[in-house]
């Protein structure tokens, strides 16, 4: 199942993008459904009344000038919102461009869209969740829970002989496994979990900034950078964007 939001208040603009959509999934077989906005602010209320909930959307399609909050405010606010997965403007203004990038943003379409760019844009958001990672927590202590998606780890942290993982799918406390953080270093040294600091490890694809602390969305603790990690960690995070970019043009 793919979730498609489409939110612009011009009702012809966001039909034209449903319209695509539809010509886009006659093609590929894949389940889908649409959530239509018409103002930032029916965004926000969809985050608040389904946290928690298995309601992402997948893909949003979002309009830059509107009503009360631009498409690019809207965008700044979700930030931390684990309901928005991926977000892909939609405008006519192309002198915002440089402001609609981030961590959830995946391009911008010209209107009037064309079909083209609208396909792209969703077979590259359903190629990506048909290839979401699952990653395996080495010597856990829970018997029955020996893998998860990369995507719900935020972040690692130290606990003397154990490490906690915190997770986005786990409001109950992190997971805590029976190995240092070197030993899950090794393991986990073809994903994009790096170390930040003799005691925490990040996961890259959950990172909102990182200019000398990491912020991840969703998780209040900000993780301090140590100095002698730093060149590390900008060098990594480099290559996971520019990684990421490729596929995506």
């Amino acid at each position: 199942m793919i979730r498609i939001g489409i939110c612009d208040d011009c009702k012809a603009d966001s039909l034209l993008i449903q319209r695509w959509c539809e010509s886009f999934f006659k093609n590929y077989k894949v389940e889908y459904e649409y959530v239509i906005f018409y103002s930032g602010e029916e965004v926000l209320d969809y985050c608040r009344d389904n946290r928690g909930k298995e309601k992402r959307i997948d893909l949003l399609f979002l309009d830059i000038e509107m009503g009360e909050i631009s498409g690019i405010e809207l965008k700044n606010k979700i930030l931390k919102e684990n309901n928005i997965w991926r977000i892909v403007f939609a405008s006519s203004h192309l002198e915002s461009m440089h402001l609609a990038f981030g961590l959830k943003t995946m391009g911008f379409a010209i209107k009037p869209v064309k079909e083209e760019e609208i396909h792209k844009w969703i077979k590259i958001v359903v190629e990506d969740k048909q290839e979401e990672v699952l990653v395996e927590i080495p010597k856990c202590s829970l018997v029955n829970e020996k893998y998860v998606l990369l995507e719900d780890i935020a972040y690692v942290k130290a606990n003397g002989n154990y490490s906690e993982i915190y997770r986005y799918d786990k409001k109950d406390g992190p997971t805590l496994v029976v190995c240092k953080l070197k030993e899950l270093e090794k393991e986990w040294e073809n994903i994009p979990i790096v170390r930040v600091h003799k005691s925490y490890m990040i996961n890259l694809m959950n990172v909102i900034d990182i200019s000398g602390k990491a912020v991840l969305r969703e998780m209040d603790e900000v993780i301090t950078i140590g100095r002698l990690y730093s060149d590390f960690v900008d060098k990594k995070y480099n290559e996971y964007v520019k990684r990421i970019v490729r596929r995506r043009i």
